[in-house]
Protein backbone atom coordinates (compact mmCIF):
# COMPACT_ATOMS: atom_id res chain seq x y z
CA UNK A 1 0.00 0.00 0.00
CA UNK A 2 1.29 3.50 -1.18
CA UNK A 3 2.47 6.05 2.03
CA UNK A 4 0.30 8.68 2.21
CA UNK A 5 1.69 12.04 0.55
CA UNK A 6 2.44 14.68 2.38
CA UNK A 7 1.16 17.82 2.10
CA UNK A 8 3.15 20.90 2.76
CA UNK A 9 1.85 23.00 6.19
CA UNK A 10 1.68 27.01 5.38
CA UNK A 11 3.09 28.98 8.17
CA UNK A 12 1.55 32.83 8.14
CA UNK A 13 2.88 35.67 10.13
CA UNK A 14 6.94 35.71 7.90
CA UNK A 15 7.24 39.38 6.39
CA UNK A 16 9.17 41.83 4.58
CA UNK A 17 8.51 45.67 5.33
CA UNK A 18 10.71 48.29 3.29
CA UNK A 19 10.76 52.02 2.80
CA UNK A 20 10.28 53.06 -1.09
CA UNK A 21 12.34 55.51 -2.31
CA UNK A 22 10.94 59.00 -2.35
CA UNK A 23 7.78 58.06 0.07
CA UNK A 24 7.56 58.29 3.59
CA UNK A 25 5.00 55.44 3.55
CA UNK A 26 6.26 51.80 4.28
CA UNK A 27 5.67 49.13 1.98
CA UNK A 28 5.07 45.78 4.18
CA UNK A 29 4.74 42.31 1.97
CA UNK A 30 3.37 39.26 3.64
CA UNK A 31 4.67 35.95 3.03
CA UNK A 32 4.43 32.39 3.63
CA UNK A 33 6.78 29.97 5.49
CA UNK A 34 6.38 26.63 3.87
CA UNK A 35 7.36 23.22 5.49
CA UNK A 36 6.42 19.48 6.15
CA UNK A 37 4.91 19.73 9.53
CA UNK A 38 5.93 21.90 12.26
CA UNK A 39 8.97 24.14 11.70
CA UNK A 40 12.33 23.10 13.35
CA UNK A 41 12.90 23.27 17.10
CA UNK A 42 15.66 23.10 19.67
CA UNK A 43 16.59 19.37 19.95
CA UNK A 44 15.13 18.36 16.51
CA UNK A 45 17.66 16.38 14.59
CA UNK A 46 19.06 17.78 11.41
CA UNK A 47 17.30 16.60 8.46
CA UNK A 48 19.32 14.47 6.13
CA UNK A 49 17.85 16.48 2.83
CA UNK A 50 20.42 19.18 4.30
CA UNK A 51 22.92 16.99 2.53
CA UNK A 52 21.73 17.01 -0.66
CA UNK A 53 23.38 20.18 -2.26
CA UNK A 54 25.73 21.95 -4.53
CA UNK A 55 27.82 25.01 -3.95
CA UNK A 56 31.46 26.92 -3.30
CA UNK A 57 33.48 26.77 -0.58
CA UNK A 58 36.65 28.94 -0.91
CA UNK A 59 37.79 28.06 2.27
CA UNK A 60 37.27 24.72 2.44
CA UNK A 61 37.55 23.11 -0.97
CA UNK A 62 37.22 19.86 0.21
CA UNK A 63 33.48 21.03 1.53
CA UNK A 64 31.67 19.83 4.30
CA UNK A 65 29.74 16.47 5.36
CA UNK A 66 26.78 17.31 7.49
CA UNK A 67 25.66 13.28 7.67
CA UNK A 68 28.95 13.22 9.56
CA UNK A 69 29.30 16.38 11.86
CA UNK A 70 32.53 16.30 13.32
CA UNK A 71 32.90 19.67 15.67
CA UNK A 72 29.89 22.38 15.92
CA UNK A 73 28.57 23.91 12.82
CA UNK A 74 26.56 26.86 12.27
CA UNK A 75 24.07 26.95 9.34
CA UNK A 76 23.05 30.05 7.96
CA UNK A 77 19.85 30.05 5.39
CA UNK A 78 19.50 33.08 3.26
CA UNK A 79 17.18 34.98 1.26
CA UNK A 80 19.44 35.62 -1.69
CA UNK A 81 23.62 35.85 -1.95
CA UNK A 82 22.86 39.46 -4.04
CA UNK A 83 24.32 42.94 -4.08
CA UNK A 84 20.78 44.33 -4.50
CA UNK A 85 19.68 42.45 -1.31
CA UNK A 86 21.75 44.99 1.49
CA UNK A 87 20.13 42.97 4.19
CA UNK A 88 21.33 39.58 2.62
CA UNK A 89 25.08 41.38 1.97
CA UNK A 90 25.38 41.56 6.09
CA UNK A 91 24.12 38.44 7.17
CA UNK A 92 26.84 36.87 4.49
CA UNK A 93 29.35 39.18 6.11
CA UNK A 94 28.05 38.11 9.93
CA UNK A 95 28.43 34.56 9.06
CA UNK A 96 31.99 35.50 7.71
CA UNK A 97 32.80 37.23 10.72
CA UNK A 98 31.63 34.36 13.04
CA UNK A 99 33.09 31.68 10.98
CA UNK A 100 37.12 33.75 10.67
CA UNK A 101 36.78 34.44 14.16
CA UNK A 102 36.85 30.50 15.40
CA UNK A 103 37.29 28.62 11.96
CA UNK A 104 39.80 26.18 13.88
CA UNK A 105 36.79 24.97 15.69
CA UNK A 106 33.81 25.73 14.65
CA UNK A 107 32.50 25.08 11.00
CA UNK A 108 30.20 27.93 9.14
CA UNK A 109 27.69 27.09 6.12
CA UNK A 110 25.02 28.84 4.38
CA UNK A 111 22.19 27.92 2.19
CA UNK A 112 20.90 29.49 -0.82
CA UNK A 113 17.86 28.24 -3.62
CA UNK A 114 20.75 29.92 -6.03
CA UNK A 115 22.73 27.81 -8.31
CA UNK A 116 26.38 27.56 -7.53
CA UNK A 117 27.69 29.56 -10.18
CA UNK A 118 25.89 32.77 -8.95
CA UNK A 119 27.11 32.10 -5.36
CA UNK A 120 31.03 31.54 -6.34
CA UNK A 121 30.40 34.87 -8.19
CA UNK A 122 29.43 36.21 -4.91
CA UNK A 123 31.93 34.75 -2.86
CA UNK A 124 34.62 35.62 -5.23
CA UNK A 125 33.57 39.62 -5.61
CA UNK A 126 33.33 39.98 -1.69
CA UNK A 127 35.93 37.62 -0.40
CA UNK A 128 33.44 34.98 1.38
CA UNK A 129 35.60 32.12 2.57
CA UNK A 130 33.10 29.55 4.57
CA UNK A 131 31.19 27.44 1.99
CA UNK A 132 27.71 28.89 0.34
CA UNK A 133 25.77 26.23 -1.27
CA UNK A 134 22.52 25.29 -3.30
CA UNK A 135 19.49 24.34 -1.53
CA UNK A 136 16.65 22.57 -3.52
CA UNK A 137 13.15 23.68 -2.99
CA UNK A 138 12.33 20.09 -1.44
CA UNK A 139 15.08 20.46 1.31
CA UNK A 140 14.08 23.80 1.86
CA UNK A 141 10.48 22.53 2.27
CA UNK A 142 11.47 19.65 4.81
CA UNK A 143 13.80 22.27 6.64
CA UNK A 144 10.70 24.97 6.95
CA UNK A 145 12.62 27.55 5.15
CA UNK A 146 10.67 28.17 2.09
CA UNK A 147 9.46 31.38 0.98
CA UNK A 148 5.83 32.28 -1.17
CA UNK A 149 3.88 35.51 -0.96
CA UNK A 150 0.66 35.38 0.97
CA UNK A 151 -2.87 36.20 -0.59
CA UNK A 152 -5.25 38.47 0.11
CA UNK A 153 -9.34 37.32 0.01
CA UNK A 154 -9.44 37.77 -3.89
CA UNK A 155 -6.29 35.12 -3.93
CA UNK A 156 -4.23 37.94 -5.36
CA UNK A 157 0.19 37.75 -3.67
CA UNK A 158 0.67 40.00 -0.45
CA UNK A 159 4.80 39.73 -2.03
CA UNK A 160 7.17 40.04 -4.58
CA UNK A 161 6.59 36.42 -5.93
CA UNK A 162 9.27 36.70 -8.47
CA UNK A 163 11.43 37.61 -5.75
CA UNK A 164 10.47 35.67 -2.35
CA UNK A 165 9.20 32.33 -4.70
CA UNK A 166 13.30 31.71 -5.10
CA UNK A 167 14.45 32.77 -1.49
CA UNK A 168 14.95 31.13 1.58
CA UNK A 169 13.52 32.14 4.97
CA UNK A 170 16.13 33.67 6.95
CA UNK A 171 16.98 31.50 9.41
CA UNK A 172 20.59 30.42 11.86
CA UNK A 173 20.69 27.04 13.21
CA UNK A 174 23.54 25.90 15.72
CA UNK A 175 24.17 22.25 15.58
CA UNK A 176 26.43 19.52 17.76
CA UNK A 177 28.26 16.42 16.68
CA UNK A 178 25.12 14.15 16.81
CA UNK A 179 23.60 16.95 14.19
CA UNK A 180 20.81 17.43 17.44
CA UNK A 181 19.68 21.31 17.05
CA UNK A 182 21.30 23.46 19.95
CA UNK A 183 19.80 26.76 18.84
CA UNK A 184 17.63 28.09 16.31
CA UNK A 185 16.31 31.35 15.45
CA UNK A 186 14.08 31.81 12.85
CA UNK A 187 13.74 35.53 11.57
CA UNK A 188 10.19 36.29 10.41
CA UNK A 189 10.63 39.92 9.52
CA UNK A 190 13.08 39.46 6.50
CA UNK A 191 14.16 42.71 7.38
CA UNK A 192 16.36 41.87 10.44
CA UNK A 193 19.41 39.69 10.97
CA UNK A 194 20.03 36.79 13.66
CA UNK A 195 21.64 36.74 16.48
CA UNK A 196 25.24 36.11 15.75
CA UNK A 197 26.77 36.59 18.99
CA UNK A 198 24.16 34.09 20.75
CA UNK A 199 24.95 31.29 17.89
CA UNK A 200 28.53 32.12 18.49
CA UNK A 201 28.60 31.34 22.43
CA UNK A 202 26.26 28.51 22.00
CA UNK A 203 29.01 26.72 19.43
CA UNK A 204 31.70 27.56 21.43
CA UNK A 205 29.82 26.20 24.39
CA UNK A 206 29.81 22.67 22.75
CA UNK A 207 32.95 22.10 21.87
Amino acid sequence: MPGREIQPTEHRGAFAAYQPEGDGGKVVERLVVVSNGRLLQRYDTLPLTVDRHQGVSLGNPAGLDLRRIKRPTVIGFLNKADDESPDCVKQVKGMEDLYRSHSDTIDVVEFSLQPPDDLTTFAQEHYIAHPLLTLSQNAAIDLGVALKPDVDEKGEDLADGEFWNNALCRMIIVVGMNRTIAHIEQVMDQAQQPNYEAARLVAINLL
